[in-house]
């Protein structure tokens, strides 16, 4: 008996050994949308990359709150690959420090994974509310690059062709380092960004008033 005991132990320590599970990073897993006004709906971007030798498979992914809705992508990522969890959050009736969570269910381990949106909404005093309403974008249109020898970020939404944008730069206090107004997106927007310290900043870009899309970057 005892023997047979410690055969099945040795089989079910072999089993356990042999189940693998992929692995994925993201920039941060805490996104800092800035500073916005209620009633905006903003368009959060986040990015991952397939950190293991398998393939990466969301299963799920679910806000913690109605007003957080995600898209995410149904097929496997591959080794090596880079893929983007986009977050739509509603600040209708949402005023001050938010912080809302993210849970994405996959073939890891843990099997759930919790990222946050994090930002300041603010109470919007107009004597007339407007119901702002988030433009359908192609976020995959939005990319960013930086340029570590001279400083320069490469802002390209020139699939929204806008003459009226504007760019805000905040860090992971959601403090504005950063904004230009009256933005043209028709051709690549640059900006120098020497005078940031090291660290994880994010990029809102706001739209005819209307909308915001958001993205991080990272300046080593």
């Amino acid at each position: 008996m005892y023997f047979l005991l410690v055969i099945s132990t040795q089989i079910l320590a072999q089993s356990q050994d042999a189940v693998e599970y992929a692995s994925f990073t993201f920039v941060d897993k805490e996104y800092h949308f800035g500073v916005i006004q209620e009633g905006e709906q903003v368009q959060n971007i986040f990015e991952f990359t397939n950190t293991s030798a398998m393939p990466l498979v969301i299963v799920n992914a679910r806000g913690n709150c109605g007003c957080t809705v995600p898209e995410y992508p149904m097929e496997p990522i591959m080794p090596g690959d880079t893929s983007q969890i986009i977050v739509r959050f509603d600040s209708s009736k949402k005023t001050g420090r938010q912080k809302k969570s993210l849970l994405i269910t996959a073939n890891t381990d843990p099997e759930i994974t919790i990222v946050n949106l994090i930002g300041l909404v603010m109470k919007d005093g107009s004597s007339k509310k407007v119901k702002r309403t988030l433009e359908e974008i192609e976020a995959e249109a939005f990319t960013l690059s930086i340029n570590a020898e001279t400083s320069v970020l490469s802002i390209d939404l020139t699939a929204y062709d806008s003459d009226a944008a504007s760019i805000e730069i905040y860090n992971s206090f959601d403090q504005l380092k950063i904004k230009e107004e009256n933005v043209s997106l028709v051709n690549v927007k640059k900006v120098d960004v020497s005078e940031l310290s090291a660290g994880t900043y994010t990029v809102s870009i706001r739209m005819e008033d209307k909308h915001r899309i958001t993205k991080q970057f990272v300046k080593l």
